[in-house]
């Protein structure tokens, strides 16, 4: 058996196949009567699937769930097969790949332990489009580090940046990268067509999102809000987007647990690697962990009316010092990150990241299910959080080794 599997099996291969197996063995056991699963489980006993989608802003992830509600052995086997594939593209989509495979495994905390709204819905619509959104902008990274995409790849990512699409996080998150990917490359007087018909997709998805959330009969704003935020439609912009901000930064340092979780390994990370390396502001690291620590004891009763998770009904609350407060903690948090680099190239790939998976979380404000939609919201963010780790990982290796080579 041994002697079968080193002569059919690359190498490469053998670690994603033995992961694969052991998602799998896991999946077979995962509770799936609970949550919106069971709600999704009656509604699709009782109806057709094209009753089911009537107006759906997701038909792709509602067409899914539709049918692992009904099939749940299909899920079980398919979305080990995903989560593996998370595992493995996120090299895949960092400045340099050459990472130790194992590392990615961290992206397992915020796909599959924040299923606040049941495994299979909650996956379906988080896990699924956000790796499927990750391979659709391999093109774009590989492009820019001139790298090529075969045309088999080229045609395979078009469903799968369709399906990403269907997460409105994820097709913002896509719009921008890939619009501002094609704005600096026509910079630089360069157009590539698969990208700026890639651009073109996401665009007219989004507005087609934006379209069927906001506009017709039964829409669903006007649903979730009377049932979660009834004060919702009286914010202006402003205040959505401060709500945007200050829930994000609630719940990254104060008493959302797995999201406090995430971040706090982050900080405690990024505060280990900067007495590690003796970094010239490795004291500003330490205030990060520790505000967070502090914060998730006093913020209940210092800013009481922000914690707004798992209320019935939200409101809204503007506290300027949690604001502030939130401020300089985000802006120790940057100083520690780019403490830690030398490469501008990374430096920059970070503060993109960075920005996206914070603007991936703040818009959140817009919608009234900000709260309501716990934890889960939080997984684009949180695994921006992983790349940044995984690309200083990388340079501290690549430095070390420079460092040891014979001259």
């Amino acid at each position: 058996m041994k002697t079968f599997i080193e002569k059919h099996i690359p190498k490469e291969y053998r670690f994603y196949i033995i992961l694969y197996l052991i998602f799998l063995a896991v999946h077979l056991i995962l509770p799936l009567n609970w949550g919106d699963d069971k709600i999704f489980l009656s509604k699709s006993a009782d109806a057709g699937i094209f009753d089911f989608l009537q107006g759906s802003a997701r038909p792709f992830t509602d067409g899914l769930t539709y049918i692992f509600s009904r099939f749940h052995f299909l899920w079980r086997v398919l979305n080990p097969v995903v989560l593996t594939v998370l595992v493995w593209v996120i090299p895949k989509i960092l400045p340099s790949d050459n990472i130790h495979r194992a590392l990615p495994l961290l992206a397992v905390y915020p796909t599959m332990c924040m299923v606040d709204a049941g495994f299979v819905a909650t996956t379906v619509n988080y896990l699924w489009p956000v790796t499927f959104g990750i391979i659709s902008l391999l093109p774009l990274k590989n492009f820019l580090y001139g790298k090529k995409t075969k045309l088999l790849a080229r045609l395979l990512i078009l469903p799968l940046m369709l399906y990403a699409t269907n997460m409105q996080q994820m097709a913002v998150v896509m719009l921008v990268a890939l619009s501002v990917g094609n704005i600096y490359l026509l910079s630089k007087r360069t157009v590539n067509l698969y990208l700026v018909f890639q651009n073109l997709i996401v665009t007219g998805m989004t507005v087609y999102s934006y379209y069927i959330n906001t506009v017709g009969e039964n829409n669903r704003m006007v649903r979730e809000t009377g049932r979660y935020f009834p004060e919702f439609l009286s914010l202006n912009i402003f205040e959505k987007l401060e709500l945007g901000f200050s829930s994000t930064f609630y719940g990254l340092t104060s008493q959302i647990y797995f999201t406090l979780a995430g971040s706090l390994a982050f900080m405690i990370f990024l505060c280990v690697m900067s007495f590690k390396q003796g970094t010239k502001l490795k004291l500003l690291s330490l205030l990060p962990p520790v505000s967070s620590v502090v914060l998730c004891f006093v913020s209940p009763y210092i800013f009481g009316e922000l914690k707004n998770y798992k209320m019935q009904k939200a409101v809204y609350s503007f506290e300027p010092v949690a604001d502030i407060i939130f401020i300089m903690i985000g802006i120790c948090v940057v100083i520690s990150i780019f403490s830690l680099m030398k490469s501008n190239g990374n430096k920059i790939y970070c503060a993109c990241i960075l920005i996206l998976g914070l603007g991936s979380r703040v818009m959140m404000g817009l919608s009234p299910t900000v709260w309501a939609s716990g934890c889960r919201t939080f997984c684009i963010m949180l695994i921006s959080f992983i790349l940044i780790t995984l690309v200083i990982v990388e340079e501290k290796n690549k430095n070390e080794t420079s460092v040891y080579m014979p001259s």
